[in-house]
């Protein structure tokens, strides 16, 4: 359908052409002509390949008709189809009624099963049929940890294989050549593969070393662990042992650095402050040192033992000078006060508020200061020191 609108329309363009040209010979009938052979003009030259083209339209207009001719030489012997203009069709999937037969093997890797035709006798790879590829160590690589290049028993075709090494198949060990000189001096391995000279830190594995201790030599922390240094030759690593120092409570205070057993302070530079007891649960007769760290107890703090209600008497050095309000507050079971101090320490009208009134307090003899006005509201016995 499509060529005959083509071949219509061609027609009509000849027509017009055709009218036109006729039409421009009328007007110049009266002229005389130049020669007797009459040229074509542009248009009709024009008009003229139109319909020649129109008419190879029309002899190309043509139903192929095809008959079976044979099969094709090259494999897979597809059936071709001619027709009697001469065209060829081949139909791939029709072919002729050949076997294929095993013949061997591919010659290239992956060595495929190689089958023959029994037309053409042309040979093929078959991807489906693969042989059973047996492969060997041809060697290692060079870099660590030398893996093992495998070779194709049947070709040139290597490949490397991460699961096995040189180390692995004995061909190489890794052996220990000295240690780390930091703690705990783990093993530095080295590879003695040929030519390799890697190296590496073995974590689970050190030099023997053992932590040796002295007596003289301790923590200055309190409690004073024993501080253990390493046997290792140039080795300064040193680690806190469970063993401490020989240390005893003196007064209240570690013999060794001064450090209170049962209240909490604060220090400067010159002195020490009592600011509570470093067990809420102390029963008993509580002594205040007079040095801790050496330096003189001077002060006990506002609330300092507020609700120690399990103080029943408490000793308080002559170094403290000052008193805090509400220091003793809460402390309903105490007894007993003995100030050491031959010069009473300063008070607010509120340090000792919240005590028992039969409260006693004992200050040395010959001492001043108690009978002021803000002590006058307690018993105070006055008694020679010990």
């Amino acid at each position: 359908m499509k060529i005959k609108w083509i071949v219509s329309m061609l027609v009509m363009v000849i027509l017009l052409l055709t009218s036109c040209a006729t039409s421009s010979d009328s007007t110049k009938s009266d002229m005389p002509s130049p020669t007797s052979t009459k040229e074509l003009s542009e248009a009709e030259k024009q008009a003229a390949e139109y319909e020649r083209i129109a008419q190879e339209a029309i002899d190309n207009e043509h139903e192929h008709v095809w008959v079976f001719s044979g099969y094709q030489e090259i494999h897979p012997h597809s059936a071709e189809y001619k027709c009697e203009c001469g065209a060829v069709r081949v139909v791939a999937h029709e072919t002729a009624d050949f076997k294929m037969t095993i013949v061997g093997t591919s010659p290239e890797h992956p060595h495929y099963m190689l089958e023959e035709c029994s037309i053409c006798h042309e040979r093929f790879p078959n991807e489906n049929l693969p042989t059973e590829l047996v492969w060997y160590i041809s060697g290692y690589t060079e870099s660590h940890p030398h893996y093992a290049i495998l070779k194709c028993s049947r070709c040139e075709v290597t490949k490397t294989d991460k699961g096995i090494t040189a180390e692995s198949m004995g061909v190489s060990r890794l052996i220990t050549e000295e240690s780390t000189a930091e703690h705990p001096h783990y093993l530095i391995v080295k590879c003695d593969y040929p030519g390799c000279d890697h190296t590496y830190i073995e974590k689970n594995a050190t030099e023997k070393w053992e932590l040796l201790t002295d007596s003289d030599n301790y923590s200055s922390l309190h409690p004073h662990h024993l501080v253990g240094t390493c046997s290792h030759d140039g080795c300064s690593y040193s680690e806190l042992m469970e063993e401490t120092a020989d240390w005893q409570w003196k007064d209240g205070v570690c013999s060794i650095c001064g450090t209170a057993r049962d209240v909490r302070y604060i220090k400067d530079d010159v002195s020490t402050r009592v600011t509570g007891l470093v067990d809420m649960g102390f029963e008993g007769v509580l002594q205040i040192p007079s040095l801790i760290e050496g330096l003189p107890v001077t002060h006990i703090e506002p609330n300092s033992f507020s609700d120690g209600t399990g103080i029943r008497e408490i000793y308080i050095p002559e170094s403290v000078i000052f008193i805090g309000s509400h220091a003793f507050v809460g402390c309903m079971n105490l007894e007993v006060l003995h100030f050491e101090s031959l010069v009473a320490p300063t008070i607010s009208p509120d340090s000792l508020i919240g005590l028992r009134p039969e409260l006693r307090i004992f200050v040395p003899m010959d001492s001043f200061g108690y009978d002021l006005p803000e002590w006058q509201m307690y018993n105070i016995t006055y008694n020679e020191l010990p």
